[in-house]
């Protein structure tokens, strides 16, 4: 193995050190941004997550194992930093999930009550929206999210904090 090869698997583990490091301060800007928990959803379990983190960490290590091109080595560590990162937003949500005063946080990213634009299912005011368990949520900001709610209880509190903190949007 030459220096060049070495290069992004080393790149993959400073950037993994740094999105790790990071995590603290993500999830005290999440809070900060919106208030204080009314209602804490916590949804999947860590062990799944920090498993998830050991083997991106893994992943990253193959080009040391087994000798490989610098692209496959820049693939490798590619690949790696992007689970990180999918495992750090997972971890964020488990630990940070649910309602809070300004917004509600169940699926990255979190939403606040002031950037919605409209939710569509509530123009159905005739069909029991405790059985749909997933609704779009439209943004300001010309864009969309898909709320997938666990259970009916989730989202009864959602729907029913929308419908309070919001009753100027649009059906």
């Amino acid at each position: 193995m030459n220096f060049l090869q070495f290069v992004p698997t080393a790149a993959g583990y400073l950037a993994s050190l740094i999105l790790i490091a990071s995590l603290p301060f993500r999830s005290k800007a999440i809070q900060k941004t919106l208030g204080n928990c009314l209602e804490p959803m916590r949804r999947g379990r860590t062990l799944k997550i920090y498993a998830m983190m050991a083997l991106c960490l893994l992943v990253n290590s193959l080009p040391l194992i087994r000798s490989q091109t610098l692209l496959t080595s820049c693939i490798f560590s590619a690949v790696a930093v992007l689970g990180e990162e999918i495992a750090i937003r997972n971890l964020l949500v488990l630990k940070n999930g649910g309602l809070y005063q300004k917004g509600f946080f169940l699926q990255y990213p979190f939403v606040l009550f002031e950037n919605i634009l409209s939710v569509p299912a509530l123009n159905w005011e005739d069909v029991n929206l405790c059985e749909k368990f997933d609704f779009q949520v439209i943004l300001k900001e010309n864009s969309s999210i898909n709320l997938i709610f666990q259970n009916t209880w989730e989202a009864q509190m959602i729907i029913g904090s929308i419908k309070e903190k919001c009753p100027e949007i649009q059906r």
